[in-house]
């Protein structure tokens, strides 16, 4: 989520009692902003994430009444292959 100034908000990061999984266990080498990226994931609320991506998919495809043309069409197809690997994640977490 992002401020009106652009900023990033994450309301899950500084609580305490989320449980944040090391990604120290991955066994190949990651860049470091691939790392950075993995954490912000997890500890930011992988499920709302997860919502987020769906209902913004859900809202383009099936509540709006413009033509979506192949461009597009591959974006939306994008946006779910992120979601549903995002739900591969928390299963395996």
């Amino acid at each position: 989520m992002r401020t009106q100034n652009g900023q990033n908000v994450c309301t899950n990061c500084n609580s305490a009692t989320h449980d944040v999984k090391p990604v120290s266990k991955i066994s190949t080498m990651l860049f470091p902003s691939q790392v950075n990226l993995l954490n912000r994931i997890t500890s930011c609320g992988l499920l709302e994430l997860i919502d987020s991506l769906e209902t913004i998919h859900d809202l383009a495809l099936y509540h709006s009444h413009a033509e979506i043309n192949e461009h597009e069409k591959i974006a939306l197809l994008d946006v779910e292959t992120l979601w549903e690997a995002l739900e591969q994640m928390v299963e395996e977490v």
